[in-house]
């Protein structure tokens, strides 16, 4: 019976020095942590046990992985849309993701105009200068671009309001 304690802090041990490694290389949701380490065993009530410790620790904090990772994708070009679901796949309730994004409510129509402009800056002046099937082709890719990168269609309208005026 000793050496099932034995092995039982022993794992549980590994366990939060996985946890803490993952954690000093990136922020971690609660959930997607828990994925990784019931990777390595199958014993839920230790992940379980190791999650609670590293939130009481203040080691786990979803708040701070949503911000992070939020920061993280808006300054890669990523609109509202891709960053949702994004968050949503890693296991974060809706609620959270909208308080954060809400940060960011003003600025999505001017990042999504940087976006388009890193992308395509110098096949912008085709858009006033080429041809028409020149530029209904170059502003079906650039809408295209926008909607991968999670942008609203209503954002995307704007803005070529805007190019066209």
């Amino acid at each position: 019976m000793v050496q099932t304690t034995d092995t039982a802090i022993a794992t549980t041990k590994s366990l939060t020095n996985e946890a803490l490694r993952r954690l000093a290389q990136r922020e971690h949701g609660e959930e997607e942590l828990r994925r990784k380490l019931l990777s390595s065993t199958d014993n839920t009530e230790d992940v379980n046990m190791v999650i609670s410790q590293l939130k009481q620790a203040g080691h786990l904090n979803d708040e701070r992985f949503i911000e992070a990772y939020a920061q993280s994708r808006v300054r890669r070009g990523f609109g509202p849309l891709r960053i949702c679901a994004e968050l949503k796949e890693k296991g974060i309730k809706q609620e959270a993701i909208e308080d954060i994004l809400a940060i960011w409510q003003s600025s999505w129509h001017s990042l999504a105009k940087r976006a388009l402009e890193k992308k395509y800056n110098a096949r912008m002046r085709l858009l006033k200068q080429g041809g028409d099937a020149e530029k209904k082709a170059l502003m079906l890719a650039q809408k295209r671009f926008l909607l991968y990168r999670g942008f609203e269609s209503s954002t995307i309208q704007q803005i070529f309001k805007e190019i066209f005026s």
